[in-house]
């Protein structure tokens, strides 16, 4: 098989954009992630307790610290009078409190019941989903409007994303949180997944910006096409200029075939005489192509004469 050679070229505007828009992606990721994570308040750290802690004791605390702000946190802080609901906390976070129409039940002391899992899971699915979708859908706009080495990434990339989603939602369903029931400092899941997944977005945005710079100058695609290919496309243009010559062949034989065709074809070759010699007798168009060989006359005389000078220095 013929290997394709590396063809390095300049960077061209479209590949400039897609690395400029991969680029702000990221650091609009980056300010969005530490944005949401100021907005989503551990309120178990916030009023020094720990999961051990009872549910009315961290509510107390709270409406000490907030006042009337602390209203918005009643229906969590009555669900954090069971401890269960407490270590779940630790992977979801504001969602045990947000999520109105999930059925918090118990499965035994320490367990929560598994469907309520699973609503869980549903609430908090798009929260995890959507800056994934986000991101491939910038992906998708670099890819499509650009040239054909950035669009060779895009598969590739968005299978990446996939699967990053998939494995970060795997995470909220399978993280064993009845472990942080009895640890002084349980590993607040929830909030370390949000500041990895900016992290990671960020990372990504980077390399796919790197990605397209080196596809764009040639640096990481073969882009020159192989002899074969080249060869195919040779042949191609040569079976079109032969169908073109055996049109061009029949037309002149239909033409000197008819006598309207023939007589049509001498009648606009006579006026066409007839143009070109008025053209040239023309006392303006003489002048002027007079005054334009003097001209060139002048300009090769310039140059002759710097030749000679150049040639006694």
């Amino acid at each position: 098989m013929t290997r394709k050679r590396r063809v390095a070229r300049t960077l061209t505007i479209p590949i400039f954009l897609a690395v400029v828009i991969s680029i702000f992606t990221g650091v609009v990721q980056i300010i969005y992630t530490r944005y949401l994570l100021s907005s989503r308040v551990n309120v178990i750290k916030l009023v020094g307790g720990r999961i051990q802690t009872a549910g009315n004791v961290i509510a107390s605390r709270l409406r000490r610290l907030q006042g009337v702000d602390a209203s918005k946190y009643e229906l969590l802080m009555s669900r954090f009078e069971q401890q269960p609901f407490r270590a779940l906390y630790t992977v979801f976070g504001p969602s045990i409190g947000e999520c109105v129409w999930c059925d918090f039940k118990l499965s035994s002391e320490i367990y929560v019941d598994e469907h309520t899992r699973y609503q869980l899971i549903q609430y908090i699915a798009p929260e995890v989903l959507w800056p994934y979708i986000v991101n491939a859908a910038v992906t998708l706009f670099s890819t499509s409007l650009w040239t054909k080495e950035t669009r060779n990434l895009r598969t590739p990339a968005i299978i990446c994303l996939a699967l990053a989603a998939a494995y970060d939602l795997y995470g909220f369903a399978t993280y064993s949180y009845t472990e942080n029931s009895e640890l002084t400092n349980p590993d607040w899941f929830y909030w370390r997944q949000f500041m990895y997944r900016g992290y990671i977005l960020f990372a990504y945005n980077g390399v796919m910006a790197l990605l397209y710079f080196l596809a764009g100058t040639g640096r990481l695609f073969d882009t020159e096409d192989p002899v074969d290919t080249k060869l195919i496309a040779a042949r191609d243009l040569l079976n079109d200029a032969v169908h073109k010559s055996q049109v061009e062949n029949a037309l002149r034989s239909v033409v000197r075939e008819s006598d309207y065709y023939r007589n049509k074809h001498n009648t606009y070759w006579k006026h066409n005489t007839e143009l070109r010699s008025q053209f040239d007798d023309d006392v303006e168009v003489q002048e002027a192509r007079d005054n334009g060989m003097e001209r060139m006359n002048v300009g090769r005389r310039r140059s002759e004469y710097l030749a000679l000078v150049n040639s006694y220095a």
